[in-house]
């Protein structure tokens, strides 16, 4: 069967410059994938950036999606859970640690200031299109939480977690935050700016880099602007 290309999600909708604090602001989230039929292949892809996405893929993550919403896992599944979004055959994924309060308004893992700022950069570099968002953490933090309670969190999303970055198979994927380092590595401690590259699975050929939280960051965007020079660059490279 010949395969027919097309966009598996509208474009993302983003506000205009605020010429103040030079960051765009979310106004929206940015869109789920869809139910749009295309032609069969294997999942989860093994040839990275399919240039079109399955029934089955789309179907896998429709009920993946369903099963995190009604998750019973941990002690904050009483919290509003925040599923992955964008397009299904991404090259870049981008995990961060945990949604708020913001995030749950707009239904998507990054929103506000946070979200402003990590928009802007994709898109200065024109690969929000190409970028599919997601936490190591589902549901959201209303506060300050245990370390333990974290712990447990990450360990029971990483079920969750595991199959959004198999099923993409993504070129790179973008740890932001210690929370989001550990979902990936099952270690703590990642360095700003440390690079692997997989070479077993589930993960075999991805490479994976580490940056700053934009939450973090907020005070120093130059910085972290670099930082995302050299996910570029790694990009670039594949």
């Amino acid at each position: 069967m010949t395969a027919t290309k097309h966009k598996e999600f509208a474009p993302a909708v983003v506000s205009a410059k605020n010429h103040q604090t030079g960051l765009y602001t979310a106004t929206s989230a940015l869109p789920s994938f869809t139910t749009q039929k295309s032609s069969t292949e294997n999942v989860p892809p093994r040839n990275r950036h399919n240039a079109v996405v399955s029934e089955t893929r789309l179907r896998l993550f429709s009920r993946l999606s369903k099963e995190c919403r009604s998750c019973a896992r941990c002690r904050l599944s009483h919290f509003a859970s925040i599923f992955g979004n964008g397009p299904l055959n991404a090259r870049l994924v981008v995990v961060g640690d945990y949604g708020d309060k913001e995030c749950a308004s707009e239904l998507t893992p990054f929103a506000g200031r946070v979200g402003g700022a990590l928009y802007s950069v994709l898109n200065k570099y024109d690969i929000l299109d190409a970028t599919y968002f997601t936490n190591a953490v589902k549901c959201v933090q209303p506060g300050a939480m245990k370390s333990t309670v974290m712990a447990f969190a990450i360990n029971q999303c990483r079920y969750f977690l595991h199959r959004e970055v198999t099923w993409i198979g993504p070129t790179v994927v973008v740890t932001m935050g210690d929370l989001a380092y550990q979902a990936i590595h099952l270690k703590k401690g990642g360095s700003i700016g440390e690079v692997r590259y997989f070479r077993d699975e589930p993960y075999s050929g991805i490479k994976c880099i580490h940056i700053t939280h934009p939450r973090h960051a907020l005070g120093d965007l130059d910085k972290w602007y670099r930082e995302w020079e050299e996910v570029i660059k790694l990009l670039e490279a594949q």
